[in-house]
């Protein structure tokens, strides 16, 4: 037993300085050090994000990939947005703030947003290929937008893309 907690150690270790950590490991890790820390926000952000790739591997899928982990966490935030709606319209400041806090530990696991040029570049790019003229080709200009998001390596939000595409289109 002993042998296979140095193994395991040595492997994580390993990891960590290579820099070749799959996300799931890097959560497990960064849980623990919240833990650690006792920081609270963060441990409740990172649980929440646990709780999605175990619910995940539940459920008969196999294993989760990072693209899956990726979209869990994506949800997450929406989920989260949509209680910060919530708290503002209640007044509820104090509610607000933590979970806005909870919000930014989120968005550090996700890869690096799309800035405003590269996105309006993008819509552009999809309009064009997509031989786009009117708000009745929006599916279609939709599609291609996420492909080229995708293939550039960084994240966009959907509504974001979804409202300058339609902005395009008018």
């Amino acid at each position: 037993m002993q042998i296979m907690a140095r193994v395991s150690y040595i492997h994580l270790k390993t990891t960590l300085r290579t820099g070749l950590m799959s996300l799931k490991d890097k959560v497990t890790t960064e849980l623990k050090e919240a833990m650690r820390a006792r920081d609270e926000v963060r441990l409740d952000a990172i649980r929440g994000i646990r709780a999605e790739i175990i619910k995940f591997e539940k459920s008969g899928k196999g294993d989760i990939s990072d693209k899956d982990i990726l979209k869990s966490i994506k949800t997450l935030i929406k989920e989260r947005r949509e209680l910060i709606e919530s708290a503002e319209k209640a007044g509820r400041d104090d509610m607000k703030a933590d979970e806005e806090a909870r919000v930014e530990v989120l968005q550090s696991y996700l890869p690096p947003a799309l800035s405003s040029e590269e996105l309006n570049d993008i819509v552009e790019q999809a309009v064009s290929s997509a031989g786009a003229e009117s708000v009745k080709d929006m599916g279609c200009v939709m599609g291609e937008a996420r492909k080229l998001v995708q293939a550039s390596g960084k994240d966009a939000d959907n509504k974001e893309l979804s409202d300058l595409i339609k902005k395009r289109l008018s």
